[in-house]
């Protein structure tokens, strides 16, 4: 039986807060996945249900990631690795019909259903929201993490691009709130519980950005696939951030457009030369944030890693 989902209004107006019944499809069960998860409100809450009664299949692949965590990046990898290296299919449809967005809507939902196999799905879903299946099927799963601080700003500019100028947060007001509502250390903490589950590779933005030919066969390794040496190097020269910026079927067109049409984004509110994959660096954050907003976000993280005894390189490098 499918848990009861409660919606309640919480401290902030922005936020919906969403508790389930019980959590006794958890397997591993924490602090951090059993507590109730919060949704701005922007975003419907009517695929909740849909997406924990979604059926899993074990040739499944999920990319798991707090947004901004170079999920885009992930899902184009994947893709290729799981389709025999096909360039001229990944040009020719858009990684979002490719590789849809689940929670996204109800559409994307019932896409999913039809989907050819082995499927490729992304989810932003902390983990007491995904499908109930992913725990009893338990297909590949890969979840990636990046330094928050660098998340946040990058974030921060995900959001001025989607809305243009309706989007009036200040940079400071709106991390804030992402570090009480964003749920990010409770979703990276109950996946870094189960980094050593044959079927779970934990990643980080830092070790793709380092050394991306090392996880592109880390990844196919994972996934059971083997290719030669000019195959993986033709995919991290694919894979590389100038290309991947310049790639039209990986710059989610159809979902900014359909976002933009259902919250009345018009042209003149879009921003100049603005596009969904931004710098794609490490430590991008030092550019843009105060020492004082840094420093409150360090005593944010350490709140959550040192009930853990970790530190952030724990989390980005041993794995």
């Amino acid at each position: 039986m499918s848990p009861e989902i409660i919606i309640e209004a919480s401290e902030d107006p922005q936020f919906s807060k969403i508790s389930l019944s019980n959590y006794d499809h958890i397997p591993n069960k924490t602090k951090y996945n059993t507590d109730s998860v919060f949704k701005k409100k922007d975003f419907s809450t009517e695929t909740i249900e849909p997406v924990l009664n979604f059926e899993v299949f074990q040739d499944d692949v999920w990319i798991i990631t707090h947004p901004k965590c170079g999920t885009t990046w992930t899902q184009e990898m994947a893709w290729l690795i799981m389709n025999n290296m096909d360039f001229e299919q990944a040009k020719k449809i858009d990684l979002e019909t490719r590789s849809p967005f689940l929670e996204s809507s109800l559409k994307v939902v019932e896409n999913c259903k039809t989907l050819s196999r082995p499927r490729v799905i992304k989810s932003h879903e902390k983990m007491q929201l995904l499908p109930k299946q992913l725990w009893t099927k338990n297909p590949k799963i890969i979840f990636v993490v990046r330094d928050p601080k660098d998340v946040f700003i990058s974030f921060y500019h995900h959001n001025k691009f989607f809305y243009g100028r309706k989007f009036e947060e200040d940079q400071v007001t709106f991390i804030e709130s992402r570090m009480k509502y964003g749920n990010f250390w409770e979703q990276v903490l109950s996946f870094y519980a189960l980094r050593t589950n044959e079927n779970v590779l934990f990643l980080s933005f830092e070790e793709m950005k380092k050394n991306l030919k090392s996880v592109v066969l880390r990844v196919s390794k994972f996934l059971g696939k083997n290719y030669n040496e000019i195959e993986i190097d033709r995919l991290v020269e694919h894979l590389d951030f100038k290309n991947m910026k310049n790639n039209p079927s990986c710059g989610h067109n159809k979902e900014v457009e359909e976002f933009r049409k259902r919250k009345n984004i018009t042209e003149e509110d879009i921003l100049e030369n603005a596009q969904f994959i931004r710098k794609g660096e490490v430590g991008s954050h030092k550019e843009e944030l105060s020492e004082e907003l840094i420093k409150k976000i360090e005593i944010w993280q350490k709140s959550y890693l040192e009930q853990e005894n970790l530190i952030l390189d724990d989390i980005l490098w041993r794995n």
